[in-house]
């Protein structure tokens, strides 16, 4: 079978020889093939022709090869972002499942540098002690930030500003400056978006930004910069003086059953003002209701209005389908009502004050169930689980019937 080094040597360069004994050398029976169709033509530009085609056939499997890896990448990612989602959404508060999933460690780290001048980059400290860390920040970074102390989250390796604003890339931004609503409560939170980057293999979930700069008025700011990996909590305080020095403190170990702590990461994370699964102004501090399968949140600026976030895209469906049938048959009084719906949640009105086991009048209000569950029953549809709690009473003292999930409509 040396023969066929031969004819490969005699015809092709050095490149594509040394790509094709790659492609063969563990190959017996793509080599015998290929000796076998060089050996069956005569002139040497069609061995050459069908050597060609060859090689482009290897590139196109190593193309092939390399779309489904990183398409079995993506899934890997996509599947990792959805079940953080799902925890972050069933808002059980522990966020130890965050570290479960990610089990995150010290890949790199953020540090600052101002929007209008650069900041010279002392070596980081390494090791746990929290006075080299607070000594670094105070003498290092904040004896840089004169003036307009603007700063931005850079990666030290790349020197780029993560932006989390479009997948894929990483961009500077020269004139990067925060906004007013710099981070100073959960509700003040601007998280920047979520992304892949190049220089961050794996998911992005969100970076914040902190301004160091004195307001009047406020004398604590903190924040979080923070990626899937590794999480950064800064506290930045003055003095009541005008000229005051800062005092930071800086943590990337903090423990979880921390209150403030824990507050601040699940509202960066959660992004507290704007729901990412659902798209809508989301109370996340406002858990009204929670099973194992959803849970229910109040509408910023809309107080009539829930939320409800479901982990089971089949009980979603299902609810949405028969709560649409219902409205489109007329029956509104005593149902539940769908605004809206995503992927993952629906927007419900009206907002209920108590259950109907709370309330003072229950058996006063046994007529309206029936009533309500044979309207239901008159246009086809059987609830499927009714029960006290699935029984609630609005503002008006109006019963509403809700959770449809296991509703099926067997036709009129």
């Amino acid at each position: 079978m040396s023969n066929i080094y031969e004819i490969i040597n005699s015809l092709l360069d050095k490149e594509e020889t040394k790509k094709l004994q790659i492609h063969l050398i563990n190959n017996s029976e793509k080599e015998k093939s290929l000796l076998l169709a060089l050996v069956s033509h005569e002139k040497p530009e069609d061995k050459l022709s069908l050597l060609k085609s060859f090689l482009d056939n290897i590139s196109a499997e190593h193309q092939e090869k390399r779309s489904l890896n990183a398409e079995l990448l993506y899934e890997q990612e996509k599947m990792k972002r959805t079940r953080l989602e799902a925890i972050l959404d069933a808002t059980t508060h522990s966020l130890s499942s965050l570290w479960y999933i990610y089990q995150p460690i010290h890949c790199q780290t953020l540090w600052f540098e101002p929007a209008r001048k650069s900041l010279s980059f002392a070596t980081p400290p390494t090791g746990d002690k929290e006075n080299v860390y607070q000594s670094y920040f105070c003498e290092k970074i904040l004896s840089q930030l004169e003036g307009d102390n603007y700063v931005k989250a850079v990666d030290t390796h790349s020197k780029k500003i993560l932006d989390g604003k479009a997948p894929d890339i990483c961009t500077h931004l020269d004139d990067y400056l925060l906004t007013s609503h710099t981070i100073e409560s959960i509700g003040e939170i601007k998280p920047h978006g979520s992304c892949f980057t190049p220089t961050n293999q794996g998911q992005v979930i969100m970076y914040a930004t902190i301004a160091l700069k004195h307001q009047k008025g406020r004398q604590n700011i903190t924040g979080f910069l923070t990626d899937c990996y590794h999480v950064m909590f800064i506290q930045v305080t003055k003095d009541d003086s005008e000229k005051g020095p800062y005092r930071v403190t800086y943590s990337d170990k903090f423990n979880l059953s921390n209150q403030t702590y824990t507050s601040y990461l699940r509202g960066l994370l959660s992004t507290l003002s704007y729901h990412s699964m659902t798209g809508l102004n989301v109370k996340m501090n406002d858990l009204i209701a929670h099973t194992s399968l959803s849970s229910v949140f109040g509408i910023c600026y809309d107080e009539d209005a829930v939320v409800k976030i479901v982990s089971r895209p089949d009980i979603l469906m299902n609810e949405i389908n028969v709560l649409t049938k219902l409205q489109r048959r007329g029956v509104n009084d005593g149902i539940i009502r769908l605004v809206g719906s995503s992927d993952t949640a629906m927007l419900l009105r009206p907002r209920a004050v108590e259950t109907f086991k709370e309330c003072n009048k229950p058996v006063s209000l046994l007529a309206d169930i029936i009533e309500i569950i044979k309207k239901c029953h008159e246009n086809g549809i059987v609830h499927g689980d009714t029960r006290l709690t699935n029984i609630l009473v609005d503002k008006n003292g109006k019963l509403i019937l809700i959770d449809f999930g296991c509703g099926s409509d067997v036709g009129k």
